[in-house]
């Protein structure tokens, strides 16, 4: 029976299979680090609706915890969160060497100290949430991102 059965939909397993590889390979991931849960189902909603895996984190310390473990292509990150906040969440990347994934910070904050101290510390980018919403965002992450890999040296 399984020999029938391999024989007769072996074409339409691979085709699935190549599909599935396909879908995979293009699906970018994102991990958003924001306490505020409205605005975590927001940009989950919104990301997804547009082709991303998301990874969600309510603070900085879950962030760290469970960035190696996702390997996301891209970090949303908020500044201001209890627990470790971005700039901590920032730091703590610094201090372990670093990782070759772009965090975009999107925050409330906007004076230019605290835009300099964010980009100081490693962020490629500083968004003020009041300036972006649902596809907006999802264009500016993605435009970053492609941006970021246009830079980045090729391994």
């Amino acid at each position: 029976l399984n020999q029938k059965v391999r024989i007769r939909g072996r074409s339409s397993i691979l085709n699935s299979q190549r599909q599935k590889v396909k879908t995979e390979t293009h699906m970018k991931k994102i991990m958003i680090i924001e306490d505020n849960k409205d605005l975590q189902q927001i940009y989950k909603h919104s990301f997804e609706k547009y082709g991303y895996e998301v990874i969600l984190e309510g603070n900085g310390l879950e962030g760290i915890t469970s960035v190696v473990d996702h390997m996301p292509d891209v970090i949303l990150l908020d500044l201001m969160m209890p627990g470790m906040d971005g700039f901590g969440f920032l730091q703590k990347i610094k201090d372990t060497g670093g990782l070759s994934i772009p965090v975009i910070v999107c925050s409330n904050v906007s004076d230019v100290e605290t835009i300099s101290r964010a980009t100081r510390s490693g962020a490629t980018a500083v968004l003020l949430k009041v300036d972006y919403s649902g596809k907006q965002l999802v264009d500016k992450v993605t435009y970053l991102l492609n941006e970021f890999h246009k830079k980045s040296p090729k391994n």
